[in-house]
């Protein structure tokens, strides 16, 4: 197990879930009590929830009425793609190979995504792709 995030995925930086582990450790060595906590992050579905919200609400006011699909690109399976996954159907998640997935497989045992492209321009290529949008360089 590494303190490194919520999610416990190896990482070689100390993140927020170290804190919250700290913290709830002195409290209850302080008060003899368990510390209530509530985490907020990937892969907890809240994040998912709030994230969506805030899409629906930015769509309707660039005048469309509904988002049908939403797209999460993310390297860290344990994270990014297991939030994406159990956030809906309308979500489609996509791997890149550019960060914590870089392993042989051509997708995550534990946690697949939907896509897995090898970096972030391909994840665009392949999205402009399912909505029917012409790629235009400039």
């Amino acid at each position: 197990m590494s303190l490194t995030s919520l999610n416990f995925f190896y990482q070689t930086f100390i993140l927020i879930g170290t804190f919250g582990i700290v913290l709830s450790f002195l409290y209850e060595k302080l008060t003899k009590q368990k510390l209530k906590v509530t985490w907020f992050g990937k892969p907890i579905d809240t994040t998912y929830k709030y994230a969506e919200i805030q899409i629906q609400d930015l769509a309707v006011q660039q005048g469309h009425d509904t988002v049908h699909r939403i797209y999460a690109v993310g390297d860290n399976p344990e994270s990014d793609i297991a939030g994406a996954n159990n956030a809906g159907s309308h979500w489609t998640s996509i791997m890149v190979r550019t960060g914590m997935f870089t392993g042989p497989e051509e997708n995550d045992l534990k946690h697949p995504a939907d896509v897995v492209v090898d970096d972030v321009g391909d994840a665009l290529q392949w999205i402009f792709q399912q909505e029917n949008v012409d790629m235009v360089e400039k």
